[in-house]
């Protein structure tokens, strides 16, 4: 049997940094395996995410993040990547839509708490991961149901 492994020519530079908004343990976590394989930028709005990515030596910027202006003086307006992992369906649409259509972000991934938004994101042509239907499928997995 032949080897499967494809190998994808890009024809554009290696990415070099990814930004990642972020308001809970959940966006750190994330924002902490990213760091391992590309300079991570986390944006947040409160003090305390912001205090909890530094002790993990992450570069933090904090931001508005429902406001254009403040998130291009984060950085979001040159940037390649976005990952939008806040705890808020509501707050992560706006965000992407904000990448997407003020910034020109081709590249944006964003976090769905809940399966039934998922329509909102299709919209504005964006990457989701469902939290909860990605635990629940791990879990029926992880029992063999």
């Amino acid at each position: 049997m032949a080897n499967s492994t494809v190998r994808l020519e890009r024809s554009t530079p290696i990415l070099q940094r990814a930004y990642i908004v972020i308001d809970d343990s959940v966006g750190l976590f994330l924002a902490e395996r990213l760091a391992s394989h590309v300079e991570t930028i986390v944006v947040n709005a409160d003090d305390k995410t912001a205090a909890s990515a530094e002790r993990v030596d992450l570069e933090t910027r904090q931001a508005d993040v429902t406001d254009s202006r403040s998130l291009a003086l984060a950085g979001l307006s040159d940037a390649e990547l976005v990952i939008v992992a806040s705890e808020s369906d509501a707050r992560n649409i706006l965000v992407a839509q904000i990448c997407r259509t003020t910034f020109g972000v081709t590249d944006i991934a964003v976090r769905l708490s809940d399966p039934r938004n998922a329509n909102a994101f299709k919209d504005i042509d964006v990457e989701t991961v469902c939290i909860a239907s990605t635990l629940t499928d791990a879990i029926v997995t992880q029992l063999g149901i």
